[in-house]
């Protein structure tokens, strides 16, 4: 069973910015960690700008599946414009490609309507099942709030100054990791020649 936790029309940029506050704030509710309510808002927004791009605009349904195990999240992106054929865009298609690194599966359907793009993203093992009273809350809760494209601005300069720290501690971390094992690398060599000599010895 499915049922749909909210429906949005992207006509202009300001509706992008808005599709990726809702995609963010409705995975938040439904219990996503921090880092899948990032990748689901980005994998929204990256679909959305290209439906306004290349579709004209479009409508994005957000979607509960609740008798899936684990439940899911399904969003779909319907647009008016075209992904196949001469007209096909490498940019639509790297929008498309980064979509499928961030969700766990990303369908892309073509029709003489339009195009039409579903993401889906499961539920993680702690979240609690989503019942129909607990998804009509979420709905007015989503439906309720004001986008505010600043405070989406400032939230996704955090989100990257984070991605950025975390990226140098890794980097620090093989760092530091490499010259440990070069200094064992040494040890052992240093171990070989000791051996080679007490044999030589030896004989």
């Amino acid at each position: 069973m499915s049922d749909l936790v909210l429906a949005t029309r992207v006509a202009e940029e300001a509706d992008v910015v808005k599709a990726r506050q809702q995609a963010r704030r409705i995975a938040s509710l439904l219990g996503f960690e921090n880092h899948d309510q990032v990748r689901v808002a980005t994998a929204v927004s990256e679909v959305a700008r290209s439906a306004l791009e290349h579709g004209h605009g479009g409508t994005i349904e957000f979607v509960v599946e609740r008798r899936t195990t684990p439940q899911r999240l399904a969003v779909t992106v319907t647009d008016a414009g075209r992904w196949a054929g001469p007209d096909r865009s490498a940019e639509r298609d790297e929008g498309f490609l980064g979509a499928r690194r961030l969700m766990d599966r990303v369908e892309v359907e073509t029709t003489e309507g339009g195009v039409i793009v579903r993401l889906y993203k499961r539920f993680p093992r702690q979240a609690a099942a989503i019942t129909p009273k607990v998804l009509a809350k979420i709905a007015a809760a989503v439906e309720g709030e004001h986008s505010n494209p600043m405070v989406e601005l400032a939230r996704q300069n955090r989100e990257l100054m984070q991605s950025l720290a975390d990226n140098k501690r890794n980097s620090d971390a093989v760092q530091q990791l490499n010259q440990e094992l070069q200094e064992t690398n040494r040890g052992v060599v240093a171990l070989y020649a000791e051996l080679d000599e007490k044999a030589a010895s030896l004989k």
